[in-house]
């Protein structure tokens, strides 16, 4: 009796071991195509970061100069706007500073200036009056938005009140996200 349940047993053994060895070299051949491909991820993210594809500076400048133009332009159609409720010195002052603002960040974003050559050139010059007009060039924008910052009217209306001070605080961030960017790709490259 003993012998008839091992035979009975035995080829339902050994097909169940032949089952879990084919499940098992399944699972230890998923496992390595898991690891293979997520090493492949890893090199292609480490390259990526190492080779600055991900990132490219003319593109990053060009939308921020963007943005910082259309958040002006916002600005100055809201202060025209609201004119008729403002005292004269309240609208011309912001709307004076905003133009220059538009001008100089039109001028940079239409004529693709690179800010990396005037943050080297500003560090580099030996005359102070060269160094104030990279200055200008590199941080004009950014002290011009916050110059606007501080002289604007508050707007009698709430929609435009929202709106101004939305533009305005964009306007700050746009501007100052720009000479950000120059003046640390400016130091970057001089370094190498």
């Amino acid at each position: 009796m003993s012998l008839r349940p091992l035979k009975i047993l035995l080829p339902f053994s050994i097909a169940k071991m032949s089952t879990l060895d084919n499940a098992k070299r399944e699972v230890e051949k998923i496992a390595n195509e898991l690891r293979d491909s997520a090493e492949k991820t890893r090199q292609q993210v480490q390259s990526s970061f190492t080779s600055n594809q991900g990132y490219q500076y003319a593109n990053v400048i060009h939308q921020l100069r963007t943005g910082q133009l259309v958040v002006t332009l916002l600005q100055v159609i809201i202060l025209y706007m609201e004119s008729d409720r403002l005292w004269l010195a309240s609208f011309l002052i912001p709307f004076f500073l905003i133009g220059v603002n538009i001008f100089l960040t039109g001028k940079r974003w239409y004529h693709q200036i690179d800010g990396r050559y005037d943050v080297q050139q500003m560090l580099s010059a030996r005359e102070s009056g060269l160094k104030v007009q990279y200055g200008l060039a590199v941080f004009g924008g950014f002290l011009l938005a916050l110059a606007v910052h501080f002289v604007a009217p508050i707007m009698p209306s709430g929609l435009s009140s929202l709106l101004f001070n939305l533009s305005d605080y964009l306007a700050i961030v746009t501007s100052g996200a720009t000479a950000g960017v120059e003046v640390y790709e400016g130091l970057k490259s001089k370094r190498s």
